[in-house]
């Protein structure tokens, strides 16, 4: 499949796709050390007629997870590659007079997911989040260094997050959710497919994603994924990816990677055929 580099991250199939009329935004992983492999709901997607862009987030990747420039203000900026990839495919892609800016999906897991939240309205509350074990917040929350930083961190979020209205449906697998309470998802009205794993992971529980579900003000279509941990949501992994990423790669018991895929990416694409058909979201241009 071709790829076209951009200014904000990589269009997958630009040319084999110009003609359809809707797009879906992806997010790879941020865990994503495989995102050079093929990325099975993506190329489902666009087989049934959806362009798909995805990008890295550059502050906010896994060659920066865990080290010495980790930081949880890159939270702060996510949403805001996402809509300058929307906008990006909207005006200045090649093919962009063939999309129909109505018709806007978003599908998003881990922090991805916690992105496509914000994206479409919700609110976080960043307080609620545990520190990282670099922080000086970990080792000593009363010290000066740690007041420093919450400090700075309070005036990098004091401008509000940015929303993105062109979205029009979004897939939410695993999200980050602990940022999330009532009030800050009260003003999600956009459909939403929740998916949930059964066992969690990497900071996500199967009880902050329900809770997720309890807190939205309309019922998102819920899914969960039966004997799968946080990462049986990326794609299956090949020999050599299991043995250089087990945590990534290796699953429970009774969990099967390959056929859950399969389903899940049907799911995705029936979901979005339905919530971004012409006729549920035409209006007046």
């Amino acid at each position: 499949m071709p790829e076209r580099n951009l200014e904000t991250g990589t269009c997958e199939g630009g040319q084999r796709y110009r003609r359809l009329q809707s797009i879906a935004c992806a997010l790879p992983t941020p865990q994503n050390r495989l995102s050079r492999r093929r990325r099975p709901a993506a190329e489902a997607l666009a087989d049934a007629g959806f362009v798909v862009a995805a990008i890295n987030h550059s502050g906010d990747s896994y060659q920066v997870r865990g080290g010495p420039n980790d930081s949880i203000a890159a939270l702060a900026t996510r949403t805001t590659d996402i809509r300058r990839l929307i906008g990006h495919m909207l005006r200045q892609w090649p093919a962009h007079v063939s999309l129909d800016d109505r018709r806007i999906g978003f599908y998003g897991f881990s922090r991805g997911g916690y992105t496509g939240l914000v994206l479409i309205g919700a609110r976080p509350d960043f307080e609620r989040l545990p520190p990282l074990p670099s922080s000086p917040c970990a080792s000593a929350p009363q010290g000066l260094a740690c007041a420093g930083m919450r400090q700075r961190f309070r005036e990098l979020l004091a401008t509000p997050l940015v929303h993105d209205t062109r979205i029009k449906a979004a897939v939410i697998a695993d999200p980050l959710s602990t940022v999330f309470d009532a009030e800050g998802l009260k003003n999600v009205a956009t459909p939403i497919q929740l998916w949930a794993s059964a066992y969690g992971g990497d900071g996500v529980t199967p009880e902050s994603v329900a809770a997720i579900r309890r807190s939205l003000p309309t019922a998102p279509d819920w899914r969960l994924a039966d004997k799968a941990g946080h990462f049986g949501f990326l794609a299956p992994c090949s020999p050599a990816q299991l043995a250089s990423g087990p945590g990534i790669c290796r699953d429970s018991p009774g969990f099967d990677r390959i056929a859950f895929h399969a389903a899940f990416n049907a799911e995705i694409v029936a979901f979005f055929q339905r919530h971004l058909a012409k006729e549920r979201v035409a209006s007046p241009r």
